[in-house]
C-alpha cells in the first residue's frame, strides 16, 4: 500500500499554519507549505515537496503497492498539479484509490475518473468494507 495522510497545525508564536504529508507505510513526512512569514498571502503551496512527494508515492506503486490511498482530490489535483500524476499512474495501473472529495471539487473529481469513480457512504464500515474487497481483488 502508497499512502499519505496530510498533517498541520500552527507554528509556535505566531498564526502561520503548517502541513506535511506523511506517509502511513514508511513514516517519511515532507513539508508542503512555504515558510514566507506571517503575513504572506496566496498559496504557499511548495512545488519542489510536491514533486518529491509524487516521487516517492511513485515509487511505492513501482514497487507493487496494492492501493493507494490519499487524503484528498482537492483544489491543486482540479487544477492539474499536485498529486494527480499520482492518481493517474495508480488508475493506469488499476490500482484502487480511496479518498475524500469536498463538494466544491466533486466536478473536477468526475470530470478526472470519468465514470471509474465510486462515492461511498461516509461511514468507516463502508470504507473499510470496500478497501478489504478492493485489497483482496
Amino acid at each position: 500500500m502508497a499512502s499519505v495522510v496530510q498533517i498541520g497545525g500552527k507554528n509556535e508564536g505566531c498564526d502561520v499554519k503548517t502541513m506535511a504529508l506523511k506517509s502511513v507505510r514508511d513514516g517519511w513526512g515532507i513539508r508542503i507549505l512555504e515558510e514566507r512569514g506571517e503575513q504572506a498571502r496566496g498559496c504557499r503551496l511548495s512545488p519542489h515537496a510536491i514533486t518529491e512527494v509524487v516521487a516517492r508515492l511513485e515509487r511505492e506503486l513501482a514497487d507493487g503497492a496494492d492501493m493507494l490511498i490519499v487524503n484528498r482530490f482537492g483544489r491543486s489535483e482540479s487544477e492539474s498539479y499536485g498529486l494527480r500524476r499520482v492518481f493517474e499512474r495508480a488508475v493506469i495501473n488499476g490500482v484502487p484509490v480511496p479518498t475524500a472529495v469536498r463538494s466544491d471539487y466533486m466536478a473536477a473529481w468526475a470530470e478526472f475518473h470519468d465514470g471509474l469513480g465510486r462515492t461511498l457512504p461516509r461511514e468507516g464500515e463502508a470504507v473499510i468494507a470496500w478497501a478489504k474487497a478492493h485489497a483482496a481483488a
